[in-house]
């Protein structure tokens, strides 16, 4: 039967959840995956063409924006204009929770709007909003990137998480149902006891997940101990980490105690996954349908092909509350252009703005 309800649950299941909801899912799943098709030549038009749109949208929804976009920076945009030469201020947190009603669309319906907030890991907690429109697309890219990994809807998927909402809601009658529709395993990080990765490798081995899902430290741990008592997961055929920065000797353990590959992921809850690392692909594949990214300096000005710098998100789906050249506080560096490889990349993503120091000649170093 577990062979069988994969293709049951993306033919059949799936597409008529989202059909009785009629949320207008499958359109927009059919157009993400749609997108690997494009060279990079058409998905940077593509990009440009949402850019232009968003501002367009912004200007005339958002009291915010209608004060910092000038009428032709749409027209602009679309002809191939960068975000730095529009004249567009960049989105602060400060700015957000400051400005928080100017920043939201007016006349939206409240019932539309989707509230969310960070865990203010940095200091800088803030609350924001996101609507359907964006929801579904950060789902069907997530798909997306499951595809790359070779796990698409259907196969079964676990996750060693802290989420106490998550944790909540798939504990819950309604969760433990959308889990076992979805065959999605939650089991819980904050708890990593010998006893509870003992319960843990019991469920996974029941359970049978392609792919685990968790934090780079609980992964780590977690691969100790089975390698330590001896313990495997022999259906694993990917590994995810995310949420905290991956460095090279965790994937190295991870990879050698949990027997799979590793792949990062990285992202913030503001906007959903940013970058993606795939199979066959250099560094963190940005998924650029998605968003808009600029590395910039202390000025707010491109840095050097090569050079770290400063992540600035443009979310090219949040009309409800747009969020355009928005400061996440973490910092990267782009990788080259790869032959073959539509989306742009990071090379790597490391540390956070203020924990960089400068040298002499103005390079950003960080430990």
């Amino acid at each position: 039967m577990k062979a069988f309800y994969p293709p049951i649950y993306r033919g059949i299941i799936h597409p008529l959840f989202h059909n009785l909801k009629r949320d207008g899912f499958m359109p927009v799943e059919r157009q993400v995956l749609a997108m690997d098709a494009l060279d990079a030549a058409g998905l940077a038009q593509m990009q440009r063409e949402k850019f232009a749109r968003m501002l367009r949208d912004a200007r005339a929804q958002s009291p915010y924006y209608r004060e910092v976009i000038d009428a032709g920076a749409a027209d602009a945009a679309l002809a191939g204009a960068q975000p730095h030469e529009l004249g567009l201020p960049l989105l602060t947190k400060r700015i957000i929770r400051e400005r928080l009603d100017d920043l939201v669309a007016e006349g939206i319906d409240p019932s539309r709007l989707l509230r969310n907030s960070t865990s203010g890991s940095n200091g800088e907690p803030i609350r924001f909003f996101t609507d359907l429109h964006a929801t579904l697309w950060r789902r069907s890219v997530d798909i997306r990137n499951r595809h790359w990994l070779g796990v698409p809807l259907g196969e079964p998927v676990a996750q060693i998480w802290r989420s106490q909402i998550g944790s909540r809601r798939s504990s819950s009658i309604r969760g433990r149902l959308h889990s076992l529709v979805n065959r999605k395993c939650i089991l819980d990080a904050n708890d990593l006891s010998e006893a509870r990765m003992a319960e843990y490798v019991a469920t996974l081995r029941a359970f049978e997940p392609l792919m685990l899902v968790g934090y780079p430290n609980a992964l780590v741990r977690f691969g100790a101990w089975c390698d330590a008592e001896g313990q495997s997961i022999p259906s694993l055929k990917v590994i995810v980490t995310s949420a905290e920065t991956l460095y090279e000797d965790q994937r190295l353990r991870i990879q050698d105690t949990l027997r799979a590959p590793v792949f990062d992921r990285y992202g913030c809850r503001e906007v959903g996954c940013i970058a993606h690392e795939r199979p066959g692909a250099e560094g963190l594949v940005i998924n650029a349908d998605r968003v808009l990214i600029e590395l910039l300096d202390e000025r707010g000005r491109p840095v050097p092909e090569g050079d770290l710098g400063s992540i600035y998100v443009t979310d090219l789906d949040s009309y409800a509350m747009p969020l355009i050249r928005y400061a996440i506080g973490d910092l990267a560096v782009a990788a080259p252009p790869a032959e073959g490889q539509a989306y742009p990349a990071f090379a790597r993503v490391e540390g956070r703005s203020l924990d960089v120091v400068r040298s002499p000649d103005g390079r950003a170093l960080t430990s």
